[in-house]
């Protein structure tokens, strides 16, 4: 969360994140219950005022409960942890100091001589010291060196023992994980609000014969598809399974029948859009074939020809002057790797590191996709062909945490960031619960003028950790419709009570939402690059942040305020960065401010007369147009929803068959086949009504 508009841009921060890790009471101390000064603060760090969420639900990167009953049960050595157990079950944990509210008037505890200790237990295991990294250049005036944090696995017992030392923080050393992935997005079809991954769940005893499904995966030419990822959802939840070589995927379902299993997902792994079938009539004495459209099916010609993605165009970073492409600002990419270098869109970085493993070279093995999908919508550098990135010059630092990483991981990322002296940070991920260790770090990159911008996450409910520290900009995804295939998984995006915005904007389901959401980004059917040299279009909060920390790149380069009264690294310079992208944002009057904050960032409202002098008449939104593709996209979505109409590419029965509802000369198509390329119909109303026209015949709801 940042300053309000009306706030000056320093130091003060908005109702609804906490400023500070909030202290102990002051009846702690030596003698107080175990893990009272580490379980207060870890529940609380950068998390925010307890208001809950609408809908409630729990989810890996946070919860819905109040701000008293979560301090019980997050912490080390709480209510949450069985009691004497320290020969028994162990945990990973970090230990730092505290800070500096929690340490008035007591000696600083040494570090040092607390690992030396926990190496010279049999019991205890450090696994690494995180040692402040000094920065490449000196910081006047400021301490640029965190605290040290110690790593460690150790008995439960143990962890409660040492969490009662009211000088030392000690905390669950939680894992990382990404805040958007084509598995998110087909567990958001199969489901539509996602169960915490911590939340134990009753299994009832299995009776009966399992249900075995054969799912083939197709293209439109009849070849096979590899790698889709293939989610069948029945009445007990969903299967998953991926296809092999020849396009197949074996599913099994306990206790189902065909006629219950609700739904059928596809996410192919690159360059085909995903398929939902609802009520999809499985055959089970034959293989189950869907077909799945070539991206370049919806954007002709393309990838010869360079696409420009909707979320460039929805918030006019594809109106800025040529010149501005990030050149001299930094942004580091904190997450799985990315193949920067490999694919043919995106050069190789200044420098990469690969935290999870201690190496310099494995950086590049991105077995997610998920940094280097992230990585092209910020910097992606188009060749004749490929996609746009937003700040293709800007210099790129690709630090990989994940799969794998941890709290412990993502501190030694933000200290690799703060040694150099990056501009922005981009964190695509989440925890599953705060931390006070973590935030010390986030407080810290902002005090050194480190812009971080943080995706709210895909829980459909409260808003993750780091997003909800307010350190960052939080920020949820909106789709916007005739940017996809009607019959594709994004269909399923819009967000169910929440009504459509003018120009076709929508809540994305599948996005965190709450008091803490600063802006809102393009995070449904964004086309971006994957490893090695392919491109897939991605749902997630993931690729709204990516977005917003694009732009926020083109604006530390760019716009004069830092080049002058805001040019020095403090916290005054991320401050005001942050009000600009609030400011300049356009508000998309989706009923729900929690779902989209300030509203969608727009380049040429950021940058405002350093572009040209504002004029009379100055609108927030792009001027209107008689394109029907919106409208007419939602109405066949609805239709083919309600099983009224099939889509193009087969009802999951084999025939590959169906209406199909895209036009050639839809506002995607026309804009990303570029100049010069023309489809018939495309910008005739009349043209657009008479096939809505034969759509209803074909379905038997209208005649003439």
């Amino acid at each position: 969360m940042t300053p309000t508009d009306d706030a000056p841009a320093t130091g003060q921060r908005a109702e609804g994140k906490a400023a500070s890790p909030s202290a102990p009471s002051s009846s702690s101390g030596p003698s107080s219950s175990p893990g009272s000064a580490s379980s207060s603060g870890s529940s609380s760090a950068g998390s925010r005022k307890a208001t809950a969420s609408e809908g409630g639900q729990s989810s890996s990167g946070s919860g819905s409960r109040s701000g008293a009953h979560r301090n019980r049960e997050e912490g080390v050595g709480t209510e949450r942890m069985p009691r004497g157990s320290g020969s028994g079950r162990r945990e990973r944990v970090i230990v730092g100091a505290p800070p500096q509210p929690w340490t008035i008037g007591a000696a600083p505890v040494d570090l040092d001589f607390i690992a030396q200790a926990l190496e010279a237990d049999e019991d205890i295991t450090v696994l690494r010291r995180i040692a402040p990294r000094p920065p490449v250049r000196a910081f006047p005036g400021l301490d640029s060196g965190g605290p040290a944090i110690i790593a460690a696995e150790m008995p439960l017992g143990r962890a409660e023992a040492l969490a009662r030392h009211l000088q030392l923080v000690v905390e669950i050393d939680s894992r990382l994980e990404p805040a958007g992935s084509p598995l998110d997005a087909a567990l958001a079809m199969a489901a539509p609000v996602r169960l915490s991954g911590h939340d134990p769940v009753d299994v009832p005893p299995f009776f009966g014969s399992p249900l075995s499904i054969t799912v083939e995966v197709t293209d439109t030419d009849g070849q096979a598809v590899e790698g889709a990822l293939v989610c069948a959802s029945g009445s007990r939840g969903p299967a998953l399974a991926v296809t092999d070589p020849k396009g197949r995927a074996e599913l099994t379902l306990l206790e189902e029948s065909p006629e219950s299993v609700r739904s059928l997902s596809v996410t192919p792994a690159r360059d085909h859009w995903a398929r939902w079938i609802p009520e999809p009539g499985l055959d089970l004495a034959k293989p189950n074939t869907v077909v799945v459209e070539r991206l370049d099916a919806f954007f002709p010609a393309f990838p010869d020809q360079e696409l420009v993605g909707w979320g460039l165009r929805a918030m006019r970073i594809d109106q800025l002057p040529p010149a501005m492409q990030g050149e001299g600002a930094r942004i580091a990419v904190v997450d799985s790797g990315a193949a920067a270098g490999i694919h043919p869109d995106l050069p190789s970085p200044e420098a990469g590191f690969d935290l999870v493993a201690d190496n310099s070279g494995s950086w590049k093995d991105d077995v997610l996709a998920h940094g280097t999908h992230c990585l092209g919508v910020m910097t992606a550098t188009s060749h004749d062909g490929g996609i746009r990135g937003i700040a293709p010059q800007a210099d790129v630092i690709v630090l990989k945490v994940l799969p794998g990483g941890r709290c412990s991981t993502l501190i030694e990322a933000l200290d690799r960031c703060i040694e150099e002296q990056v501009d922005v940070i981009n964190l695509s991920l989440c925890t599953t619960r705060p931390s006070v260790l973590v935030e010390q770090r986030l407080q810290q990159a902002r005090q050194l003028g480190i812009a971080c911008i943080a995706a709210a996450g895909n829980t459909s409910g409260p808003v993750a950790y780091p997003a909800s520290s307010s350190a960052v900009l939080a920020v949820a995804a909106v789709g916007r419709l005739g940017e996809f295939p009607p019959t594709s998984g994004h269909a399923i995006q819009p967000a169910p009570g929440v009504p459509m915005g003018r120009d076709g904007f929508f809540a994305a389901r599948l996005s965190a939402f709450g008091p803490e959401i600063d802006v809102c980004g393009p995070g449904v059917a964004v086309v971006s690059t994957v490893p090695p040299d392919g491109y897939g279009a991605w749902d997630g909060t993931s690729a709204a942040a990516a977005h917003v920390s694009g732009l926020a790149t083109l604006l530390l380069a760019h716009h004069p305020d830092f080049a002058g009264a805001f040019r020095a690294r403090t916290a005054a310079r991320v401050d005001r960065l942050f009000q600009i992208l609030r400011r300049s944002a356009r508000p998309l009057a989706l009923g729900d401010p929690r779902r989209t904050g300030a509203g969608l960032p727009d380049a040429l409202m950021a940058f405002g007369d350093v572009i040209a002098p504002p004029g009379p008449g100055v609108v927030w939104s792009p001027a209107p147009t008689m394109d029907l593709t919106a409208p007419l996209d939602q109405l066949a979505m609805v239709m083919h929803q309600a099983g009224i109409v099939n889509g193009n590419g087969g009802n999951g029965n084999g025939n590959g068959k169906g209406n199909g509802h895209r036009r050639a000369g839809s506002t995607a198509g026309r804009q990303s086949a570029g100049p010069g390329s023309t489809a018939a119909g495309g910008d005739d109303p009349a043209v657009a009504l008479a096939q809505l026209r034969e759509t209803l015949e074909r379905a038997g709801i209208w005649r003439r």
